[in-house]
């Protein structure tokens, strides 16, 4: 089955045109995928963005494609926690490594990224900086 029926089947309500054309818009995303590529999903509060998140984690693990569900606050990593029905992370403590070194300073490191055939979501991305 193509993943945007996939999409549309584990969306609770029926959607509308915007959200059809945006499960579309994914399905070709997921099967075009690079390591570099990026899908931004935006659109007014109400419009489904949450709903639709948690829709594609559920067709993704089903199709066994995984995912990491990512924050730019703990705030916002519980409330997408809560919705997607998956453990979501700040963004911070997901990529940095943060120790005591022997004389008592702390030390941050980035932490090497071992995932494969994996989907990064990142929630609140209009918190996050654009110099990139």
């Amino acid at each position: 089955m193509l993943l945007d029926s996939l999409l549309k089947q584990n969306f609770p309500y029926t959607p509308t045109t915007c959200q059809e054309k945006a499960m579309q818009a994914m399905a070709i995303f997921i099967g075009n995928r690079t390591p570099q590529s990026v899908f931004m999903l935006n659109g007014y509060a109400g419009t489904g963005k949450t709903t639709f998140i948690s829709a594609l984690v559920k067709t993704l693990n089903d199709r066994g494609i995984e995912t990491v569900l990512l924050a730019p606050t703990g705030r916002a990593a519980k409330v997408m926690t809560t919705y997607a029905a998956k453990r979501a992370h700040t963004i911070h403590r997901y990529i940095y490594w943060i120790f005591t070194n022997k004389d008592g300073s702390l030390r941050v490191s980035l932490q090497q990224n071992k995932h494969k055939n994996t989907l990064f979501i990142v929630d609140e991305a209009s918190m996050i900086g654009t110099a990139y």
